[in-house]
């Protein structure tokens, strides 16, 4: 029986294998030098997101032009531009974010320590090279002679997804910016525009547009294995995992039951309102939380 490292660098997978040494050494390297130079020094989160946002970039523009034939795939020219073009938007606005708060709530207690502090620039560098899987591995692989080029319907539903999603990440992110810029909204809880139709609006989007880049991705693959296709699935499972069970909705929802678990409107608000899939507001359930 061959062992697993000889059984992984044959085959189908070998060149994928090769490429992403590349781009797993710049999810992590990045993060580690950011960490060292201003992160760990000054016990700051300040850049913790930015250099999130400029990782994604790097990498899915080192996969993209290790082989200049992808120039000529449309579908690896879309999955490369559509993940340039949400880490740059998102990069931004975090930023300016961080910049207008001053802190993120996520790291007060983590940046305490140092180690637990490494563990969350460690962990942003795995969501970096977890959720970038259909750039990644349809930019290391060129694809099988006969597998269809044109747009299919799993194309179709990947791009539609994908823009969807964004676009509601983007309109969801911009509301909340603008109710929390604005005086007369300080202490308060946002209700109005897709708030009103979902308490994480943005979350949602997010998961979306990561599942509409994986089957955009999975039908590039067609003539590859099931483990090679299959593999752009951990993009959307990583991040639905991570937003809905450690760094997103957990800890949103602990603090603004904290903060407002006591205001009858917000009481109200969570009850009708769903956690995560935006319903409109007379479709919701309102007698229990979802």
């Amino acid at each position: 029986m061959q062992s697993l490292p000889e059984w992984l660098m044959q085959g189908e997978l070998s060149s994928v294998l090769v490429n992403l040494r590349a781009v797993v050494a710049i999810c992590f390297c990045i993060q580690w030098l950011v960490y060292a130079v201003h992160g760990c020094p000054f016990r700051s989160e300040k850049y913790y997101d930015l250099t999130g946002s400029c990782t994604f970039a790097l990498a899915v523009m080192y996969s993209f032009l290790q082989d200049f034939d992808n120039l000529s795939s449309w579908r690896a020219c879309f999955l490369s531009a559509a993940v340039l073009g949400w880490c740059s938007r998102l990069g931004m606005f975090l930023f300016a974010r961080i910049q207008r708060d001053g802190h993120d709530r996520r790291m007060d207690k983590i940046k305490a320590n140092r180690l637990v502090f490494l563990a969350a620039w460690n962990m942003q560098g795995t969501w970096c090279l977890t959720a970038g899987l259909p750039a990644y591995v349809v930019n290391s692989l060129k694809p099988f002679s006969g597998a269809k080029l044109e747009l299919s319907v799993l194309d179709f539903l990947g791009v539609s997804l994908w823009l969807f999603g964004w676009l509601l990440e983007i309109v969801a992110d911009r509301q909340k910016f603008a109710f929390r810029n604005d005086p007369a909204n300080k202490d308060r809880f946002i209700s109005t525009g897709l708030w009103a139709w979902s308490r994480h609006p943005n979350y949602f989007g997010e998961m979306t547009l990561w599942l509409g880049l994986s089957l955009v991705a999975f039908t590039s693959l067609e003539g590859y294995g099931t483990i090679t296709r299959c593999s752009v699935i951990a993009s959307p499972v990583f991040t639905t995992g991570l937003l809905s069970f450690l760094s997103g909705l957990p800890l949103l929802e602990k603090y603004a039951d904290k903060k407002w678990g006591e205001d009858p409107a917000y009481l109200a608000y969570k009850r009708s309102t769903p956690l995560l899939i935006p319903l409109p507001p007379k479709l919701a359930p309102s007698s229990k939380d979802d």
